[in-house]
C-alpha cells in the first residue's frame, strides 16, 4: 500500500488546500501533528501526535508508524500539492520497481502576493540532488535506513539528511524533471514556511496560469 506522509503544526489555511488535494487521490494519508488542534483538523486522515521539535524525530516517528502498513511512502509537506497526472508517475515507477524517486525541480506559489516561481533545482555541489518534497521511498529503501530516514535531532535540511542516510545503499533510483514530464508540483507559501518565498539561483517568476493543471487552482 502507498501512503502520503505529511506533518502539521498549525498553518491551517494551506492545510485546507492540502485536504482538498488529498481527497481526490486514491491513496492513504498519515498526518503527524503536534497539538489537539491539529488533530481536530485531520479527521479525514490517519493521525498520530508527536512533539513538533525536533523535526527529524517527528517525521521519523511517522515513518516508523507505517512500517507494517506501507510498501511505499510519498513525502510531502502540508503545503505541497500536485496535479492529477503527477500521481500516475508514482504508479508508473512503483510498477518499474523503483526504490527511490525524486524530482529535480518544482514550482512555488505565494498565497500572499499571488506570484508563482519555477525553480530548476540545485546547482554547484548539490546539482542533480532531488528537492525535499515529492520524494517516494519503497519498503526496501526504508529498510535500508531502519525506517528512520532523517537525523532525529535536526530541525532543518531534512532533505539533505535523508540523502546522506541513503548514500551508498544499493537501490533502484530515479530522478525526474517536472517540466520534462509535463506535470506540476507546487510548494505553497503563506508567509510561515521554513523556506521563504523568494527567487533563488536557477529560479524565475512564471505566470500563475502555469499552475492551471491543479484542480485546486481556483483556491489559489
Amino acid at each position: 500500500m502507498t501512503y502520503i506522509l505529511t506533518g502539521l503544526n498549525g498553518r491551517y489555511r494551506v492545510f485546507d488546500i492540502f485536504k482538498k488535494f488529498a481527497s481526490r487521490i486514491d491513496v492513504k494519508v498519515l498526518v503527524v501533528g503536534s497539538s489537539e488542534r491539529d488533530r481536530k483538523h485531520c479527521k479525514e486522515f490517519e493521525y498520530i501526535q508527536v512533539p513538533n521539535l525536533p523535526l527529524g524525530n517527528k517525521f521519523n516517528e511517522g515513518v516508523e508508524y507505517l512500517k507494517d502498513k506501507a510498501d511505499h511512502i510519498i513525502f510531502l509537506g502540508c503545503d505541497d500539492i500536485f496535479c492529477v497526472e503527477f500521481f500516475k508517475i508514482y504508479e508508473r515507477e512503483i510498477k518499474r520497481g523503483t526504490d527511490f524517486m525524486g524530482f529535480l525541480d518544482c514550482y512555488f506559489y505565494d498565497l500572499v502576493s499571488t506570484k508563482a516561481i519555477y525553480w530548476s533545482g540545485y546547482s554547484g555541489s548539490r546539482k542533480k540532488e532531488p528537492i525535499g518534497a515529492f520524494k517516494m521511498l519503497s519498503k526496501k529503501a526504508l529498510d535500508a535506513v531502519a525506517w528512520r530516514p532523517f537525523q532525529d535531532l535536526w530541525n532543518s535540511s531534512l532533505d539533505y539528511s535523508m540523502m546522506a542516510k541513503l548514500k551508498g545503499k544499493k537501490l533502484n533510483r530515479r530522478l525526474l524533471n517536472m517540466k520534462q514530464e509535463g506535470v506540476v508540483g507546487v510548494d505553497l507559501k503563506d508567509g510561515d514556511n521554513i523556506t521563504k518565498f523568494r527567487l533563488y539561483e536557477n529560479s524565475e517568476f512564471v505566470e500563475k496560469e502555469t499552475l492551471k493543471q491543479l484542480p485546486e487552482y481556483k483556491l489559489l
